[in-house]
């Protein structure tokens, strides 16, 4: 009987343990660091008397020194495991951390490995896991409430915004169509003018002031006699002052 051990060197885990709801609101509650003191206490109690531990000041301190938190927080955090049903409440008003779960798998583990004669102490035995008490569920359902309140007003205001706007997809005010066919035919035709790093570009507003007064014609023959005059064209720095000038000197006088 001397080498009989009552902890285990290794215990089971279900792959689908992160989809269990009292895991999500432990997640929920605490992040990563509710996860860390769970897994740890898990490990704990499965290593040391298999079925519990003993929860005290001293096994507090282990597990904030071991990750570099504050023991109010480790409390906090194992208590709250006992509000979701991960750890027993009752039994943790008695400073014993278990569950029927963890009873459960340390039985199991046990008849595994053959051992004979297990027992879980009759002080700390649970025949029933407590129901989660009914605050959480509450609590849970007001956030959800809040982030639907949300989700709604961030719904309305894009629509809304949809709506009172017409958008081209780089998200400007959609454009006049002859002004999209001009900038597509400069890209084309004139690539020297149509370069914002030789000229200053000229304006939807600026290109329709030019049409209330010249063709189409007009305006694409003077752009390519500017484009195509390099020895002038690096004189010029504005398109529309410089496409103005030219229109009037080759239009206005005739």
């Amino acid at each position: 009987m001397a080498n009989y051990k009552t902890g285990l060197s290794y215990y089971n885990v279900d792959t689908d343990r992160y989809q269990d709801m009292k895991i999500k609101r432990l997640k929920k509650g605490f992040g990563c660091s509710g996860m860390a003191v769970y897994d740890y206490v898990l490990c704990q109690i499965y290593r040391d008397r298999g079925c519990f531990l003993v929860w005290d000041e001293n096994t507090a301190f282990d597990v904030a020194e071991y990750f570099g938190v504050k023991e109010n927080t480790v409390n906090e955090i194992v208590q709250y495991c006992g509000v979701v049903g991960l750890f027993n409440r009752e039994l943790l008003t008695r400073g014993i951390v278990s569950s029927l779960t963890i009873q459960n798998r340390y039985l199991d583990m046990c008849n595994r490995a053959k051992r004979v004669n297990v027992l879980i102490p009759e002080n700390v035995k649970i025949t029933e896991e407590c129901k989660i008490i009914t605050e959480v569920p509450t609590k849970i359902t007001e956030e959800c409430e809040k982030t639907t309140k949300v989700c709604d007003k961030v719904k309305y205001s894009i629509v809304k915004y949809s709506k009172e706007k017409e958008k081209s997809p780089n998200g400007d005010k959609k454009k006049n169509p002859d002004f999209e066919k001009f900038e597509s035919w400069i890209k084309s035709n004139a690539p020297y003018c149509a370069n914002p790093a030789h000229l200053q570009q000229l304006t939807e507003v600026e290109f329709l002031k030019l049409k209330e007064k010249y063709k189409s014609e007009q305006i694409a023959d003077t752009i390519q006699q500017i484009e195509n005059r390099k020895d002038l064209r690096k004189k010029y720095t504005n398109l529309y002052r410089t496409l103005l000038n030219w229109l009037k000197t080759n239009y206005d006088e005739k």
